[in-house]
């Protein structure tokens, strides 16, 4: 007997469908926890024994992200819509120029996103959501010291940004300064 109807919310993982932009908002928050996990590790606790368990997840998390992006993936894994690879990282190189550029240099790679090649594309542009989240992170933790409350809004409005560029439905990437990486 099935309890619920077999909407996006509820039904297992299966094929990703990187052009919608909610499953692209899941696919990212699944990177954004490991990030979030192995930066807060290393920060506080480097020495516990999860900080390098968690290390090595991010890793693992970001590399396989990165070859979903590219286009590395298979049918079983991905819809096979043309988007990953080549098309996705032409529309990153337009979507946020600056925000490549800043974090192909900080990687120590070309720092002009036309001339680097798709893989650095893509992972710059996953470091730079990294960022940004790190940074709202940060922020958040600063309202709660204070003794105030944190908008959840703020996050919702940070995941819709980055969603809406890596899948293609936003021409530009759209944050807040407060959020926006390499400000």
């Amino acid at each position: 007997m099935q309890q619920f109807p077999p909407v996006n919310e509820v039904r297992p993982y299966g094929v990703v469908d990187l052009t919608d932009q909610s499953t692209m908002l899941l696919v990212l928050e699944e990177l954004g926890i490991a990030h979030l996990q192995d930066e807060w590790l290393r920060t506080h606790t480097p020495e516990a024994p999860d900080a390098a368990q968690a290390a090595e997840q991010h890793k693992e998390f970001f590399d396989d992200l990165c070859a979903i992006l590219e286009g590395k993936a298979g049918p079983d894994r991905v819809e096979p819509n043309g988007w990953a690879g080549v098309r996705l990282a032409a529309h990153l190189r337009k979507a946020m120029p600056e925000v490549l550029a800043r974090s192909l240099a900080e990687a120590g790679k070309e720092s002009n996103p036309s001339l680097s090649p798709d893989h650095d594309v893509v992972a710059a542009a996953l470091q730079a959501f990294e960022a940004s989240l790190s940074r709202l992170s940060i922020h958040q933790e600063k309202i709660k010291t204070e003794g105030a409350q944190a908008d959840p809004a703020e996050y919702i409005q940070l995941m819709i940004g980055w969603s809406g560029v890596f899948s293609g439905k936003a021409e530009s990437l759209k944050l807040s300064d407060l959020y926006m990486p390499y400000l």
